[in-house]
């Protein structure tokens, strides 16, 4: 039954369940790289507080060295958040085509 309901998708010049559930796992994926930039938001925050001896920070205080640290592991956040956003935008710019591909084909229903 599900390939007669992806048979009638395409048929009828919509999306196929494949694309769909393909859309679906890129948004999935892109909310999980948004929780990871939050982290690293947050972490980079922290960092910053130190670094400006904020009084938010609370005893015991982090070495130069811990400071560096959680400095660097946020950096790596960020740039394989950035990573994984560019293959994130081709994969739907691959959705985008085929959709219109889809879209553009002649219908098959009289």
């Amino acid at each position: 039954m599900g390939n007669e309901i992806k048979a009638n998708l395409s048929a009828s010049n919509e999306p196929t369940l494949d694309h769909m559930t393909s859309l679906k796992q890129i948004l999935n994926q892109s909310k999980e790289i948004t929780v990871d930039l939050e982290n690293a938001a947050d972490q980079l925050g922290s960092v910053n507080a130190v670094l400006k001896n904020d009084d938010k920070v609370i005893p015991p205080f982090p070495t130069v060295e811990e400071v560096i640290a959680q400095n660097e592991e946020a950096e790596k956040k960020v740039e394989k958040a950035a990573g994984d956003l560019h293959q994130i935008n081709i994969e739907l710019n691959k959705q985008v085509v085929e959709n219109h591909n889809i879209k553009s084909e002649p219908s098959q229903n009289p």
